[in-house]
């Protein structure tokens, strides 16, 4: 005769998910990726509470955007959970704070492409013409954000990587300096070919804050990313306006070549196996851009406060 199992369906699950306390298994959900933890609260009722865990969470907020914000205080941000609130800044593509980013960085193009987040920032002078080149012509110059929100490594070397800037013409741009893609695309600009040697060094593509602090000199020019680091690299482009809004309005998007490892444990060997990323950041339409600037008589202009701005998106919205 047959002997009926007497297990029950609960001790399946307990045996399946392990003997391990809450406390053990919060300290193992503390290793994982964002994607992984989320997972993590479709495996059952009690993984579920365990990956909802405000500290879990308010740690990824900080690790990943650098917030200041206690953990009491989560309805700051206007949710109830600090999972949710993670997602929110996620899907809103927020800029992690630090030297160079943060609130108040204006923010002209962005995109998110194999783990990868990539935003465009001007290095914004006063009266907001473009940067005279004693050489001759205009230039730009470029902040670009790159954040990895991948479980793997990413590096980024300034002098391997090819910044490549389309234009809504169909031109192909790349910045100056950049050997990477020197010889692929096409130059547009006669006077970039007339710089001289040290002075195109100079302008050459350069790392310039690793994780929210600032760098000076970085050996190699390279910039290895673990989950959740960033790193600014500021870039010049060439251009024929006399104003940045002129300059950004014509460009169309951004791509920055880098490459990246599935190695996670640490800095990647000899032996890791990489793989090339090419991140993509699209420009926002004119209304967006020219929406920070103001033309004042005589063909000058300045930047609009943020403040002002915000008070006036939260007064259209109101109206809607």
């Amino acid at each position: 005769m047959m002997e009926l199992d007497s297990r029950s369906p609960t001790s399946d699950r307990e045996m399946h998910e392990g003997n391990f306390s809450g406390q053990m298994l919060e300290v193992i959900m503390g290793m994982l990726d964002p994607r992984s933890l989320a997972r993590c609260t479709a495996v059952s009722r009690r993984w579920n509470s365990l990956a909802r865990s405000g500290r879990l969470w308010h740690s990824l907020c900080r690790l990943r955007w650098k917030i200041k914000t206690p953990i009491s205080r989560v309805r700051v941000y206007g949710d109830k959970s600090w999972m949710k609130v993670y997602h929110s800044l996620a899907d809103r593509m927020r800029m992690p704070k630090g030297y160079y980013t943060g609130q108040r960085s204006r923010v002209f193009a962005f995109g998110r492409h194999s783990g990868v987040d990539l935003w465009v920032s001007v290095a914004h002078r006063s009266d907001c013409s473009l940067v005279s080149n004693p050489d001759g012509g205009r230039m730009v110059r470029l902040r670009i954000t790159i954040q990895n929100t991948h479980h793997a490594t990413v590096q980024v070397n300034t002098k391997s990587t090819g910044i490549l800037l389309l234009k809504k013409c169909g031109t192909l741009e790349n910045a100056i300096g950049d050997h990477k893609t020197d010889a692929r695309c096409i130059d547009h600009y006669t006077w970039k070919k007339s710089i001289r040697a040290s002075r195109r060094k100079k302008l050459a593509p350069r790392i310039v804050a690793l994780n929210g602090r600032k760098v000076e000199r970085l050996p190699g020019q390279t910039a290895t990313l673990g989950p959740l680091g960033f790193t600014v690299i500021e870039a010049y482009m060439a251009g024929r306006e006399c104003f940045e809004p002129e300059f950004l309005e014509r460009c169309l998007r951004l791509q920055l070549k880098g490459r990246a490892t599935t190695s996670s444990k640490g800095r990647p060997n000899e032996g890791s196996k990489w793989y090339p990323i090419a991140p993509i950041a699209q420009f926002c339409d004119d209304g967006e851009i020219w929406k920070h600037f103001s033309r004042l008589p005589g063909g000058c202009m300045y930047l609009n406060d943020l403040d002002e701005i915000r008070d006036q998106e939260r007064q259209e919205k109101g109206f809607l």
